[in-house]
């Protein structure tokens, strides 16, 4: 059997069964009355919505209303004035459903100021994971070799335009990652990826590090920006406790296009820096731990990749010889948290294309291997033109949560490479539609394996 996510341990759905139990402690019903429950935001910026219930019983049918407000974090009820309606068409000849409703509104306000709060908390709990996915916070993935990832939270020192993360979203118990990593080992699975927000602003990331290292033998890789790795004694610390790779986000060669990408001033020259920290560190380890690159391609930095690939070589990889940079991988990325922000950068396909395949032969020139079609990254079409980059292609074995969202617009129908490409992301076809595509023929372009 293939891991997958949904054999880790579900995180979101506790906070659902405590809302759950504080209800029925409001409204004296028992487990076996049905009880449904949802909440609507009627503006997401001011914090305020509604949160309605569905009580369905021997006694009758009855709904309750209640106005939910956010402000600065902390979630409040009306609860002195609940809105209650019958559920049946026809009150007159249900009477049931009007006793129903008498009682549940005598029990809301007999109830003591301890039931009340006890509910407040947990529709408090709730609504700061509303919209949330587990798999934003644990993932198992990947083509062939699969691996998992944790996200340790979202806070983070920069506020990358380009991400599909709130920085407000709640951090996962410190417990539950200890037992994600258990059960990670369990599976069979080979390499764990620590991600964030910034994984290294997080806490206990030593530990984790160790405990997934040391005691479960897992393979261990920080995704980051490598600002806090300058710290050599902190970077050292990680890695005695094993981590084996770091995947640093590194997206243009010139400061300003970075800092702007990322709106942190200033914060470019540190990933920088962190970088060649953890080169320089490695070199004195004898290669440990690996350092590769990721960079996130918008219109903003895409006409500039050649130069990236330049900077990479001259500062990255031809100083540290064979503990140098060990791949750069371009990823393409999917709707930001910013959807308006994320119209305007998404970049075409018919202009990342040139700059894109200029790039990766000059890396590829110096030794580093280039990565374009992960989950994260490109149609294959974006290579079109340059059969060399084809090789790491792998046809016919896609995951699932990697074609998740993805979509092949009619010009890709005749393409021979279509069964081994992810296609087009849906945001990307509502923005520009297939502008770009160029199908390849029958293995005219190259071939792949």
């Amino acid at each position: 059997m293939i891991a997958s996510t949904d054999q880790l341990t579900p995180y979101l759905e506790t906070f659902r069964l405590r809302v759950d139990r504080a209800f029925r402690a409001l409204l004296g019903i028992s487990p076996d009355v049905a009880l449904t429950w949802e909440a609507r935001c009627d503006d997401r910026k001011l914090g305020t919505g509604r949160l309605r219930l569905a009580v369905s019983g021997p006694e009758g049918d009855v709904e309750i209303a209640l106005a939910l407000v956010q402000r600065k974090g902390v979630v409040t009820l009306d609860m002195a004035r609940p809105r209650l309606a019958y559920r049946s068409v026809d009150e007159l000849a249900r009477s049931a459903d009007y006793r129903f409703f008498r009682r549940i509104s005598a029990e809301i306000g007999a109830r003591s100021s301890a039931v009340v709060a006890q509910v407040v908390d947990a529709v408090g709990a709730w609504w700061q994971h509303e919209g949330l996915g587990d798999w934003m916070y644990r993932q198992i993935t990947g083509s062939g070799h699969r691996y998992a990832t944790l996200r340790l939270g979202f806070r983070c020192n920069q506020r990358c335009g380009f991400c599909w993360q709130g920085r407000a979203w709640p951090d996962p118990p410190p417990a539950l990652l200890r037992q994600w990593i258990v059960e990670v080992a369990a599976l069979g699975l080979g390499t764990l990826t620590f991600s964030g927000g910034e994984p290294t602003l997080h806490p206990d990331l030593v530990e984790l590090t160790r405990l997934a290292y040391h005691e479960y033998h897992l393979e261990v890789v920080i995704q980051t920006n490598a600002i806090r790795l300058r710290d050599v004694a902190y970077l050292e610390a990680l890695i005695d406790a094993g981590v084996g790779s770091i995947f640093v986000s590194y997206h243009s060669a010139d400061p300003a296009v970075s800092d702007a990408m990322t709106h942190a001033p200033g914060t470019h020259r540190r990933t920088r820096e962190g970088i060649e920290t953890c080169l320089r560190t490695a070199a004195a380890r004898g290669g440990n731990p690996q350092v590769r690159l990721n960079c996130v391609v918008e219109r903003s930095n895409a006409p500039g990749l050649p130069d990236l690939a330049r900077d990479v070589v001259e500062r990255f990889v031809r100083p540290f010889g064979a503990h140098g940079v060990r791949s750069v991988e371009f990823s393409y990325p999917n709707l930001s948290f910013d959807r308006e922000r994320w119209v305007d950068a998404v970049a075409p396909l018919d202009e990342v294309r040139g700059p894109l395949i200029e790039a990766a032969r000059l890396l590829r020139a110096a030794g580093v291997e280039v990565i374009l079609f992960t989950g994260c990254g490109f149609p294959i079409c974006a290579a079109h033109g340059a059969p060399e980059l084809l090789d790491t292609v792998i046809l016919g074995d896609l995951d699932t949560m990697d074609v998740e969202g993805r979509r092949w617009p009619d010009g890709c129908t005749a393409c021979s490479l279509k069964p081994a490409c992810l296609g087009l992301r849906r945001e990307y076809l509502e923005v520009h539609g297939a502008r770009g595509i160029v199908p390849f023929g029958e293995r005219s372009d190259g071939g792949g394996r």
